[in-house]
């Protein structure tokens, strides 16, 4: 049978705003206030208001289309479907080279800004530093979400304090006259000035993986262009009422060169770093989104398949990686700042111009497997005053952006005619030919092909993530399953690097045999036969293995999340892992975390005992393993002197009530100062430990409380660690805690 792997949907509405605005607020606000500010003056503020309401329109449309046709390619994929693979070849390669341009303009505006701290040639140090980015592409080095928000919300910081402080220090009397050029410059550089929007069209081309792209795509989609917009006017404002808009083109880093008056040095260098960050974010999203375009295109045979190819061992794009960068290296040390600029906003002007009459195009065909479950308002008016003003700003344009983007035009018919032509068998819209089998194929989200679990039924879910704990964790899974006649679902996600397409992730492991999908299957078969539990398997790729976990267990609305854990990380700021602390902390159901060790039975179950919510669930999974290897319990209860043993040995009785097991449960009172020491003591003469998390406040940083999590430190037998679900309210406040570092003490025993 062909091995099925589902795609993991881990972006949400921060995720996605994110990607927007992070491409978004790159090179185009630090480097180009100077050129436009000398083409236009301060009048310039037009021309950004301009090209964010053109924007706005191309963002309505194509939030249509990604809602329809929630795939991989953005703009590409959409012109294709609607207008057929002619128009496909010529947006296609548009958007792959307007990328293209955009990286190497984003590269000499990194260089641009290095030179204020280094005596390094501007285009030396951004080949340079270039080639450190897409070496990491190359390999697939994670960039991870959070370092990418905290650079994010580092640049929107840097501008905001820029603009609030430069504000006054605005000399209104220099943005007199406001039009000092008249107002015929003012439309083409709106397409100059369109890439600093095309940060937009980016959330599109990971339409696939949004969740709930109904809600999702719409709002981050305009979300991030008003937002921007509106901070790129302000920037503007501040920078033409502070250097005279004729001396502001002399600067090649006019932010910072404004920033120094009113703020020193310091403000300056300030500026020059938020510039290096965002030149180099902007840079790294544009080749991920290039990866991207390539693979639709190859999926559509509209390119080789052999630029697609996945690495081996990385899981990358890398021929397409290596295509984009070394296209991208020539840019950077043969183009101008103005040029590269232009022609990358002309041709994402160009490939929106298209998908507002793809828009109008799939509406009008009324065809069975386009239902978007977003429409554009004000239809058909939106799409042709948005196609218009994409085309009217483009005709005011530099010749020399125009004339690439005519051979742009031409090359991509040209290509379809001599190489596509032949090997596509994707028709547009407009073809009669078309039919329901060339729609957007619905991906399996089962792997074994045994059916859906069932939400009446309790499930426990154990993401699977260790080889050598997998047969442990089952077993342990069956029991509490069998013992509430429920089910078991085995979730393997594999994860992709960013660099990577799902889609092509999955056609890659298509091709192959994946051998660690096929033994999952094998081991559910034949423990689900041993346990006589019904026991799933799904395999999915995702780039965040974390969110993926926590999004199936709150779709499948699982009661018993386990993990299976390796043992203490040391890296700072993380307290079970990178992976596992997100699922902990943010659970929506209880969670078992299972640090393995030598185990070869079940015989001695070692349950510490000091009442509490934690109790029951620990007695609950204890009393499980118990019934199903017909294990011996030892509950435990610790006081600290020979005094305090007889009221211990009433409050241990009172726990065995609150458990409500309905086998025998032997008693024991400790007497130690140090609880956690005298359990794992304890835990040596019995096969397993199963512990509830400590009573802590809501501002608690510990996963399970310092009991728990030193008792698994100091013992080599597995240990259980079980945590009820705290409920919303408690699990947000707890979230805010964890960031702010602060930690409680006086913890107990549950």
């Amino acid at each position: 049978m062909a091995q099925k792997h589902e795609l993991a949907k881990d972006l949400g509405v921060i995720e996605a705003l994110t990607i927007g605005i992070g491409t978004m607020i790159g090179a185009g606000i630090f480097v180009l206030p100077g050129i436009v500010a000398q083409k236009a003056g301060p009048a310039a503020i037009i021309s950004f208001l301009l090209g964010g309401t053109v924007a706005l329109l191309a963002a309505l449309s194509l939030s249509e289309l990604a809602t329809g046709m929630p795939k991989s390619g953005g703009s590409y994929y959409y012109v294709n479907r609607a207008l057929g693979p002619i128009f496909g070849s010529i947006v296609g390669y548009g958007m792959w080279f307007g990328l293209i341009f955009a990286s190497a303009f984003y590269m000499i505006g990194f260089g641009r800004y290095l030179t204020l701290f280094f005596a390094i040639p501007e285009k030396l140090s951004a080949v340079i530093v270039f080639l450190v980015l897409a070496a990491i592409n190359y390999l697939g080095a994670k960039v991870t979400g959070k370092a990418q928000n905290i650079i994010v919300i580092s640049l929107i910081i840097i501008l905001s304090i820029f603009v609030a402080w430069g504000a006054f220090n605005v000399d209104a009397q220099l943005l007199k006259p406001f039009v000092p050029f008249g107002w015929s410059p003012l439309v083409g550089l709106a397409g100059l000035l369109f890439i600093t929007y095309c940060g937009f069209e980016v959330i599109a081309t990971v339409g696939e993986e949004i969740k709930n792209p109904k809600r999702n795509i719409p709002l981050t989609m305009i979300s991030s262009i008003v937002f921007a917009g509106v901070l790129y006017v302000l920037v503007m404002v501040v920078c033409t009422g502070i250097i005279p808009y004729g001396k502001l083109g002399g600067y090649t880093t006019a932010v910072a060169a404004v920033a120094e008056i009113f703020s020193g040095p310091v403000g300056a260098s300030v500026m020059a770093i938020g510039a290096l960050l965002a030149t180099v974010s902007s840079a790294n999203a544009s080749i991920l989104s290039a990866s991207r375009v390539n693979f639709a295109m190859g999926r559509d045979k509209l390119i080789s398949k052999w630029l697609n190819a996945v690495h081996p061992k990385f899981l990358t794009p890398h021929r397409s990686i290596f295509v984009t960068s070394a296209i991208i290296l020539i840019l950077i040390w043969i183009g101008e700042v103005e040029f590269l600029a232009s022609v990358a906003g002309l041709l994402f002007l160009m490939g929106h111009a298209l998908v507002h009459i793809s828009c109008l195009v799939m509406r009008k065909a009324n065809l069975d497997w386009y239902k978007p479950k977003f429409k554009s308002p004000g239809y058909p008016w939106v799409q042709i005053a948005g196609a218009l003003s994409c085309l009217a700003i483009i005709a005011q344009m530099e010749l020399s952006a125009q004339i690439v983007g005519g051979v742009f035009v031409l090359g991509g018919v040209f290509w379809y005619f001599v190489w596509a032509r032949t090997r596509t068998s994707v028709e547009g819209a407009f073809g009669r030919a078309l039919t329901v089998a060339q729609a957007p194929k619905v991906e399996t989200a089962v792997l074994t092909g045994r059916g859906k679990i069932s939400s009446e039924e309790y499930t426990v879910l154990v993401a699977i993530s260790y080889p050598e704990q997998e047969r442990l964790l089952i077993s342990i899974a069956a029991a509490i399953a069998k013992k509430h006649k429920g089910e078991v679902l085995l979730v393997n996600v594999i994860p992709v690097p960013l660099q990577t397409a799902l889609a092509a992730a999955r056609n890659h492991f298509k091709k192959r045999d994946f051998p660690r999908t096929k033994m999952l299957e094998r081991t559910a078969v034949e423990m689900g036969k041993k346990f006589g539990v019904d026991i799933k398997t799904r395999s999915i790729l995702s780039h965040d293995i974390s969110k993926t976990i926590l999004n199936i267990a709150a779709i499948e609305d699982c009661e018993l999340l386990m993990l299976g854990w390796r043992g203490w990380t040391k890296r700072r700021g993380v307290i079970m892992g990178s992976t596992i602390d997100p699922i902990v902390n943010n659970a929506p159901c209880d969670i078992a975390v299972v640090k393995a060790g030598p185990l070869s039975q079940f015989k001695k179950v070692l349950l510490p005992t000091a009442g509490g919510p934690q109790l029951e669930l620990a007695g609950d999974v204890a009393t499980a393993i118990g019934k199903q290897f017909g294990s011996k319990i030892t509950a435990i209860h610790i006081v600290s002197s020979e005094e305090e043993k007889e009221a211990g040995e009433d409050r241990l009785n009172e726990h065995l009530k609150e458990i409500k097991v309905k086998m025998r449960v032997d008693s024991k009172i400790l007497i130690s100062s140090s609880p956690a020491d005298a359990i794992v003591k304890e835990a040596e003469s019995h096969d397993v430990v199963v512990i509830g998390a400590t009573r802590e406040g809501l501002f608690q940083q510990l996963m399970f409380g310092t009991i728990p999590e030193g008792i698994a430190k100091g013992t080599g037998k597995p240990v259980i660690m079980v945590k009820k679900f705290e409920g919303v309210v408690a699990s947000f406040i707890k979230r805010l805690a964890g960031m702010v570092g602060i930690r409680a003490k006086n913890n107990e025993v549950q």
